[in-house]
């Protein structure tokens, strides 16, 4: 019985494990936090920046840019960086085989094809197409 009493509130321990992590954070840790969670959330919107995900989270642009700024980035290279890795995974994943380049981009976030290879290229070393073409598929 305590079995099953402890599996019904390992997750409330759970999650209070992470705010309590949370609170011992100061507030720029925990808007980066935030803002990430958005970051992760929306970056399929292409149109999505830094003044959207600060409306979202009510704070202003510039506290915002401050907490991203403590860690060395900024919201915008933020969003980006995890954009290309999504579509580094995708051009690499077998079940996204059908996809082409343009697509992946599309589900990425990016509006523009040559904006993206440019990117992806100054990021990774190589382009896009390149990537997909290391990817082994069997």
């Amino acid at each position: 019985m305590l079995d099953g009493l402890f599996s019904y509130l390992r997750p409330s321990f759970k999650e209070l494990e992470v705010n309590t992590a949370l609170t011992t954070q100061t507030h720029l840790d925990f808007l980066w936090y935030k803002g990430n969670e958005v970051i992760r959330r929306r970056f399929k919107d292409p149109s999505l920046q830094l003044s959207d995900i600060a409306a979202e989270l009510s704070v202003s642009k510039r506290y915002l840019s401050q907490a991203f700024r403590q860690r060395g980035t900024t919201v915008h290279k933020q969003l980006m960086g995890f954009r290309l890795k999504r579509a580094s995974v995708m051009l690499s994943e077998e079940h996204c085989r059908h996809f082409s380049v343009e697509e992946i981009a599309k589900r990425n976030g990016f509006k523009q094809i040559s904006h993206f290879s440019r990117l992806f290229k100054e990021e990774f070393g190589i382009t896009p197409s390149e990537k997909r073409n290391k990817s082994i598929f069997y």
